[in-house]
Order: C-alpha cells, then sequence, then structure tokens
C-alpha cells in the first residue's frame, strides 16, 4: 500500500462522520504521516512505509461512533483493537501492528478488564513482540503530532497539567516517549526536533 491507497482507505471510513457536528478533519493524522515521514528520512529509513503507517495508525477511530455517526475521539481503549482488526482483516498485518503499538508505549496492557477474551489476545501478541523503529517513530510523530500542525511534545505535556487533565498514564507516556526520541536521535545522528520544527508556521509552541 502507498500513501496514496491510505488516505483513501480513511477517506473511505471518514465519510459521513462528524465531530461536534463538522466534518471529520484530517489535520492530526496528516501531520503524524508528515512527521513520521521526516523522521524517517533522518534515520535512513523507508520514508513511503512511515508515511502510510502515520496515515493509518489512528484509523480504528473512525470506527468507534454514536448512532448519529458522531465520533469519540476522546476514546483511547477501543481504537487501537478496532484498527487491527480492521486492517488485519485487509491483508495489512504491518500497518495493522501500528494500530495496536502507537497506542501502548510501555507495553503494557493496562485496559485488560476493559476487552474480551479475543481483544486481549490480539493485545498481548502484539505487545509481547519487541518494538522496532517504525514503531518508535510512529510513537514520537503522534506525539508531536496536532490538528494544525506539530507542537513539542513537553508543551503538550504542559498544557495538559496547566488544564489539569493529566493522568499518570500521561506522565509515563511521556518517558516513554522520551526515550524514543534518544533512540532515533540517536539512530538519525541529529537532534530531531531540529527537522520537526524547523518551519515555524507549521510549529505550536503555545
Amino acid at each position: 500500500m502507498n500513501a496514496e491507497e491510505a488516505q483513501l482507505l480513511v477517506r473511505q471510513y471518514s465519510a459521513g462522520k462528524t465531530i461536534g457536528g463538522a466534518e471529520y478533519s484530517f489535520g492530526h493524522v496528516m501531520n503524524v504521516a508528515r512527521a513520521a515521514r521526516v523522521i524517517a528520512a533522518c534515520c535512513g529509513l523507508d520514508e513511503e512505509k512511515a508515511h502510510v503507517y502515520g496515515t493509518l495508525h489512528d484509523i480504528g477511530r473512525l470506527l468507534v461512533c454514536d448512532s448519529r455517526g458522531e465520533l469519540e475521539l476522546d476514546d483511547r481503549h477501543r481504537h487501537p483493537v478496532r484498527g487491527y482488526k480492521l486492517l488485519a482483516s485487509l491483508g495489512l498485518t504491518d500497518e495493522a501492528r501500528i494500530c495496536i503499538t502507537h497506542a501502548f508505549l510501555d507495553r503494557r496492557n493496562t485496559y485488560s478488564d476493559l476487552y474480551s477474551a479475543e481483544d486481549n489476545a490480539i493485545v498481548e501478541r502484539v505487545l509481547s513482540e519487541p518494538y522496532g523503529d517504525y514503531d518508535l517513530i510512529l510513537q514520537l510523530a503522534d506525539g508531536v503530532a496536532t490538528v494544525n500542525g506539530v507542537c513539542p511534545m513537553e508543551t503538550r505535556l504542559v498544557r495538559k497539567m496547566l488544564e489539569g487533565r493529566h493522568s499518570e498514564r500521561d506522565l509515563e507516556d511521556f518517558r516513554c516517549l522520551l526515550r524514543a526520541k534518544e533512540h532515533l536521535d540517536k539512530k538519525a545522528g541529529i537532534n530531531l526536533y531540529s527537522v520537526l520544527f524547523r518551519d515555524p508556521s507549521q510549529v505550536e509552541f503555545v
């Protein structure tokens, strides 16, 4: 699958879905894809593959909606498994894996009591495998991408803390993102922020 095909698939499943009554925005997904492409290029990895993974990582969110087609984007536990099942049914096994790994940064299934036995088996199987470079790339890309552009993950965490919306899970995820960035910085031989935030017009610092 290439980037164009991945985007068409997302558009297919977003058709008729709304957020607060407005048409679904592809902003975050496209910014994750772009950030993933940049990181992969810096690390000497396959840019197209990273872009596809970024485009499809949240496709499960398009399957979590009410009877009116209103998306429930605050969902944290259902969309990884639903995305995995959809992509796996299409034969996209590597892309399906990313649906899980981007959401479980510390490789711990903290939602086991909310899943069926079948869903737990899927999650545990994926989490039992070591995370590779593409898993970490998508985690970092997801951690810096917003609807409107990109934002340092440190800034995103501080925003949550100031608004009283952070949890221990957010803090642990942040620690995992720091480790992922350290690994990818080393692989790239640069501080990836110097590339990701090169264009001030795309950066949200406040």
